[in-house]
């Protein structure tokens, strides 16, 4: 990815709109799912412009899908041993589990809305990344300037 100059009213509008994305996010609406993947966009688009936003969000270099379904499986063993070391040395209540809201809602719902929910939650976490990187790649970049001697 090429260096293009941030400039600090840049950053300032970028960093309104991921109070925006962020605020979003939280209230209850139809489209909060929708709110950090827009307004996280919108805070790089800004600060990288067009060109630098398309090298960030091209596709990943191939075999990426193997590396994926790796990288997933390896997640749920990760999560699926820490639940057990919870278990067995009493850190954590398995029961308590079910109790969440968004188990409830998935045991209520049916297949096509438990398919939409996890459309929705990828949409979101997508988001909340594009959210991060709007704070953190000026930030990196600011430091990388200084640290060279650029200030």
């Amino acid at each position: 990815m090429n260096q293009t100059p941030i400039k600090i009213t840049h950053v300032i509008i970028a960093f309104i709109l991921i109070i925006i994305g962020v605020v979003g996010a939280v209230t209850p609406s139809s489209f909060n799912w929708l709110s950090t993947t827009v307004f996280g966009s919108a805070s790089l688009l800004i600060i990288f412009g067009y060109r630098q936003f398309k090298s960030m969000m091209r596709p990943m270099n191939r075999p990426y899908f193997w590396k994926l379904a790796m990288l997933f499986v390896l997640s749920f063993l990760i999560k699926g041993g820490l639940v057990a070391v919870g278990e067995i040395f009493h850190l954590v209540d398995v029961n308590a589990f079910p109790t969440n809201p968004a188990v409830g809602a998935a045991n209520n719902g049916g297949i096509l809305s438990n398919v939409i929910e996890v459309i929705k939650t990828s949409v979101s976490i997508v988001g909340e990344e594009l959210l991060v990187a709007g704070i953190t790649l000026p930030l990196y970049f600011y430091v990388k300037k200084v640290s060279l001697g650029g200030f």
